[in-house]
């Protein structure tokens, strides 16, 4: 017999350690062979679908699957595994079908749940209504059945919804959402890929169409795409058994997001959402979808942190190892950070003195190292500031102006500086004043030259004046493709380094970004760098990491200031949704600092206890701070406290105790449970020195930015801390426990 396929349905119980060795000895012998002895693969009697089927895991287990024959290609679709008698009592009722209102495959408890009708029966023609949509609509629209359609028509308040939306789960479960944040029905419809089949014949089961036709709609259907998962080779199989966040990876993939990971677009696109949106899983699916369908081509995945990057080159090899290219120029998906892949560029580039004459207006090549900017702004101000004001005696303000005006104009005499627009700096200067900080940017530059470094946003800037000058002489761009995370963090001469890197055209840029997220740099806006992405932009709503309690509190830091995207439009930072609820964030209000760290230690302690009880790594435990002092404080004082918990800087997140992280450093990370420690008013926000007026403002929105993220790490438990007085930044009257 020819290999089958295997295709995992979601909705199956979570295998227990003891009996996932033997589950995956038994797929990998159902795809080499189902007429191998000891799988025992059976038909059952009775049973309401002629497609089912039942085989042995082992003595006490049986998995429940169905038959799909197309052309002499086998699949089978996994149904789950369970005790012997329960097997078989469930595959005499269950039926693979295609909705006979939506057109989608699904697997149906024909006993237990009644078929939707294929007209709305009197009980769902009451006048209740969800949304504005009554039962009936609900039913016809989505092809739910009566009584779900009638309870969500009864939920009184969005809690009720939510927690209907969570019994769904699935793809009817966001689409529920979907209808909730004011999507019409017909775009729901058409996200979802819902349709209104043909009638076919009956049988007992369902509509009776072809084993070709399901195979069909499992494979192409974005619905069905969510809730049924092709397994391809080993590594799949194995995640399937082992991991559990393989729903995350293969089969939760929101009908929106597939439809972002196989579109082709004109140009440049831009994703936007929120924390915990899956925003990194579509840019980790497209990459991987562009390098299979084009296996020459040259695809970058990058971000601005080193950490992120490692973290997507993990997430792109546990998708397809196969992909992933390990050096600059070589086909496939590169993931690397920004400034590691400037660095790159620049260690290979020949010509460079060319191409710093044409940035700086003098020659070197000298490019390896790194300057301390905030060190070298300040020597700076000394050596070169006499006639500057006081009010732009800033580091961060001269740093913001060098990047943005000077660099990515490529500015290199005053006369030019002078004339230059400055659209978005926010700080008007005078004639005068333009004057005195080119003089500090010249004492900059010159410290600079001879310590023999550049600093980011110049390696940057020089990277792509380097890349524009090999194309136009005939060399080609570096890659076909990028993917890009986290864009919000991104500095000018990172946008300029981006537009250099790829050509313009089909699919060059696909950039994921959250203005609420932006906690490095100042805000800037795509098009200002030749990425074209009015009309082709989307934003994703439904949060699938964080409970509604948490999520709740996580948006209210962001209420009180004015958000503006990359495409320079308002953000709206309302209408994220969660399916999922746990309990609400408490608020731990203390005199001392000593008494936080004893009540830290109360609760860690209590968490550590629960986590081994549970039988979960120690590491799902996240303490969040704002700077290193603080952590290592914390880290000290709870060992003092007989504690075990570990500091994290730039390394990955150990195993084995709880970590403790800056709020910066837990950027793209995860926790079951989070205490955000020292959220006062002493320690957010940050004292920002004599930064201009017109620049502070930005600076707190980046520290309101900073909490929101710290906020957003929770997956189910959140505890806020502080001693003395809130911080400004807190929403009013939260719950204190």
């Amino acid at each position: 017999m020819p290999q089958s396929t295997l295709i995992m349905s979601h909705g199956g119980p979570e295998l227990e350690q003891a009996i996932r060795a033997k589950a995956y000895a038994f797929y990998q012998k159902l795809t080499t062979d189902d007429a191998l002895p000891g799988l025992h693969i059976e038909p059952i009697k009775g049973a309401v679908d002629p497609r089912v089927r039942t085989g042995r895991v082992d003595d006490q287990y049986r998995a429940v699957m169905f038959r799909l024959d197309d052309d002499g290609r086998r699949a089978y679709v996994i149904h789950g595994i369970w005790n012997h008698d329960e097997a078989n009592r469930i595959a005499e009722s269950v039926a693979l079908r295609r909705n006979p209102l939506n057109g989608i495959p699904e697997v149906r408890r024909v006993d237990h749940t009644p078929e939707p009708p294929l007209a709305p029966s009197r009980a769902a023609q009451e006048k209740r209504t969800y949304l504005g949509h009554t039962a009936a609509e609900l039913v016809t629209g989505l092809g739910l059945d009566e009584a779900t359609a009638l309870r969500l028509a009864d939920c009184a308040d969005e809690d009720a919804l939510l927690a209907a939306a969570a019994d769904l789960g699935g793809w009817q479960g966001n689409a529920v959402i979907e209808l909730a944040t004011g999507t019409p029905m017909a775009e729901v419809r058409e996200t979802f890929g819902l349709s209104t089949p043909e009638p076919v014949a009956d049988h007992p089961g369902g509509p009776a169409v072809s084993d070709r036709e399901l195979v069909t709609l499992i494979r192409e259907n974005p619905a069905a795409r969510a809730i049924f998962s092709y397994v391809e080779g080993e590594d799949d199989l194995r995640r399937v058994i082992e991991a559990k966040d393989f729903d995350a990876w293969r089969v939760w993939l929101h009908p929106l997001q597939r439809r972002l990971v196989d579109a082709h677009y004109n140009g440049s696109y831009r994703l936007a959402g929120g924390a915990g949106t899956g925003k990194t899983v579509v840019l980790v699916h497209r990459a991987v979808r562009l390098a299979r369908d084009n296996p020459e081509a040259r695809i970058l995945a990058t971000t601005f942190t080193t950490n992120l990057a490692q973290e997507l080159r993990r997430q792109v090899a546990t998708l397809d190892m196969r992909v992933v290219a390990e050096r600059f120029g070589d086909p496939g998906v590169l993931v690397q950070g920004i400034d590691s892949l400037v660095s790159t560029i620049l260690a290979r580039a020949d010509g460079i003195d060319e191409d710093t004459e044409q940035l700086f207006g003098y020659r070197t090549t000298d490019v390896s190292r790194r300057t301390n900017a905030e060190e070298a702004w300040q020597a700076a101000i000394l050596t070169g500031g006499r006639d500057l004001p006081d009010r732009l005696k800033s580091p961060a303000f001269l740093a913001a102006e060098y990047a943005a005006v000077v660099l990515a104009n490529r500015i290199t005499e005053v006369q030019q500086y002078l004339r230059i627009a400055r659209p978005g700096r926010g700080v008007r200067l005078s004639r005068k004043e333009r004057v005195a900080i080119w003089q500090v940017v010249q004492a900059y530059r010159t410290l600079a030259r001879a310590d023999r470094t550049l600093d980011y946003a110049e390696a940057a800037a020089l990277a792509a004046v380097h890349l524009d000058r090999i194309a136009a002489g005939g060399g080609g761009r570096s890659f076909e493709h990028i993917v890009v995370d986290e864009g919000q963090d991104l500095g000018p001469g990172h946008l300029m380094f981006l537009r250099a890197l790829v050509a313009t055209g089909p699919d060059d840029v696909f950039l994921a970004e959250d203005a609420h997220q932006r906690i490095y740099g100042q805000r800037l806006t795509l098009s200002k760098f030749g990425f074209a992405v009015r009309g082709r932009s989307s934003r994703l709503r439904l949060n699938y990491r964080t409970t509604a309690e948490n999520l709740n509190l996580a948006q209210q830091v962001l209420v009180g200031a004015d958000w503006v995207d990359a495409d320079d439009q308002p953000e709206d930072s309302s209408g994220y949704r969660s399916v999922r609820h746990g309990p609400e964030p408490r608020i731990v209000h203390t005199a001392t600092l000593v008494e936080e760290y004893d009540r830290a230690a109360e609760l860690i302690g209590a968490w550590i206890r629960e986590t081994q009880e549970q039988g979960r790594p120690l590491q799902t435990i996240g303490i969040l701070v704002r700077d290193r002092r603080q952590r290592d404080l914390v880290v000290a004082a709870l060992a003092e406290r007989r504690v075990g918990v570990r500091a994290v800087d730039n390394q990955g997140i150990p195993d084995g105790q709880p970590v403790v992280l800056t709020m910066h450093r837990a950027k793209g990370t995860e926790f079951a449970k989070v205490l955000l420690m020292g959220v006062s008013k002493q320690n957010l926000p940050k004292v920002y020195g004599n930064l201009p007026a017109e620049e502070l403002d930005d600076a707190v929105l980046r520290e309101r930015a900073l909490l929101y993220v710290a906020a957003s790490r929770a997956r189910d438990e959140l505890v806020v801390s502080y001693a003395g007085e809130a911080s400004p930044l807190m929403p009013e009257n939260p719950p204190v426990g």
